[in-house]
């Protein structure tokens, strides 16, 4: 997998918030001008906490600012597991869509991310999950 990009909407957040410029975002959010220049350009991706402090700035959900899943190809621990720009999923007819805020992590989950089964398990989890890797791609998309 390529290197990941999480693609936003800040531009046009600042441009509505009063146009507000690259530096004034980047004083209030603590950060250079070019930072904020890279984000926007989707050429760098946030830190979390930067992330959470720009959708603060625009008062905003950060699912609102930024695009992204967490994601893995290859069973492995959690290095595996990579932050990408996905589309925003459309519910197909009779379908709806949920918007998850927080989801836990249990035995099963790191389980199927790492590919370790308890004994005799195994080659049934992987015909299920996906031989050589895992078939659905998203985390917490099950």
């Amino acid at each position: 997998m390529g290197k990941s990009r999480v693609s936003n909407i800040i531009r046009r957040l600042r441009f509505d918030k009063d146009e507000m410029t690259q530096k004034a975002l980047a004083e209030m959010i603590g950060v250079t001008r070019q930072t904020v220049v890279a984000i926007e350009n989707a050429k760098y991706s946030p830190t979390l906490e930067l992330a959470f402090q720009i959708a603060i700035v625009f008062d905003r959900p950060l699912e609102d600012v930024f695009s992204f899943a967490a994601v893995y190809t290859k069973y492995g621990p959690p290095e595996v597991v990579r932050i990408i720009d996905v589309p925003k999923p459309a519910p197909k007819p009779k379908q709806v869509l949920v918007k998850i805020h927080a989801t836990a992590v249990n035995s099963s989950d790191w389980r199927m991310r790492s590919g370790i089964f308890p004994r005799g398990f195994s080659i049934l989890a992987r015909l299920g999950l996906g031989i050589f890797g895992p078939r659905n791609k998203i985390l917490g998309a099950e």
